[in-house]
């Protein structure tokens, strides 16, 4: 049923996206080396917790876990085929990528692959070590810099908001029925709002194509852990669901949960960046 409580769940969801699209396009250095991670951010993960059925959490959450992981490999096969992506001289349409990455998130979605409570660590764990091991070898090759500044109402950022408007919309509806619990669960970590960032990136009209490769190659450093700081914060989150009402819960649990795992999208940020600096300080006077 959609009233005030419905429209006030779906304005207060969108807004805090917006806030976080806004301070996420910073150009420092820290914040582009964490945009990778950014991608699969646990947003719409942590409003379906508390905005929805809390009956059968437990159930939504074995549903949802494994798409997120999902999305992360969707999001590095994206960025591996950069380079030819980034050189198209007309860019691939984004109806067309939106149509492709639908029917393949519908095609996993049929699995109805679900992932009970007591296994969920040891596959957040095992995801992590296959993770770092894929992304040993995937430092871009040079040192990353300072992006551009962009206004936050350029288009891109009004289309983000819309396709996240529109999910959580979804998820609201769907969501209010016990029985559902597992589509709501799946709906939650739908990927167009991720790979739609990633489809600005490599068509940016304002950059030459080398530097949009190169952008999607800082992105591939850090893209697969960005499903572990999601999958963990789902992880410690959810057993502490359904004890208040949706706001207080989403205000002291599930905010605090968000400034947490920025904080440790930042530190592992910042840890690639130590990495690069003691790489460049090896490069010989020769090379160099």
């Amino acid at each position: 049923m959609i009233n005030a409580q419905f429209l006030l769940k779906l304005a207060v969801g969108t807004g805090f996206f917006a806030f976080v699209v806004f301070c996420v396009q910073r150009p420092h250095a820290l914040v582009q080396r964490a945009a990778g991670m950014l991608l699969t951010f646990p947003l719409l993960n942590g409003v379906a917790l508390v905005m929805t059925d809390t009956s059968q959490t437990a159930l939504k959450v074995s549903t949802m876990m494994p798409m997120i992981s999902f999305n992360g490999v969707m999001f590095l096969g994206f960025i591996l085929n950069a380079e030819r992506l980034a050189r198209l001289r007309r860019p691939l349409s984004p109806l067309v990528l939106a149509l492709a990455a639908t029917l393949l998130w519908l095609a996993v979605k049929s699995a109805d692959f679900a992932l009970p409570p007591q296994w969920q660590a040891r596959y957040i764990a095992a995801f992590g070590a296959v993770a770092v091991w894929l992304l040993v070898g995937f430092l871009p090759e040079r040192t990353t810099g300072r992006g551009s500044s962009q206004p936050f109402w350029r288009t891109s950022n009004l289309v983000r908001c819309a396709l996240f408007a529109a999910i959580l919309f979804a998820i609201l509806l769907i969501g209010q029925s016990p029985e559902r619990s597992a589509l709501t669960g799946q709906i939650s970590a739908f990927p167009l709002p991720g790979l739609f960032a990633l489809y600005v990136v490599s068509a940016d009209p304002d950059k030459t194509p080398d530097e949009r490769v190169q952008t999607l190659r800082q992105l591939r450093s850090t893209v697969l852990l960005g499903p572990i700081v999601a999958m963990a914060y789902v992880h410690l989150v959810w057993p502490h669901v359904g004890r208040y009402d949706w706001m207080r819960e989403l205000l002291l649990l599930v905010v605090p949960a968000w400034i947490a795992a920025l904080a440790v999208i930042f530190v592992l940020s910042a840890t690639f960046g130590l990495m690069e600096k003691m790489r460049d300080s090896r490069v010989t006077p020769d090379a160099a």
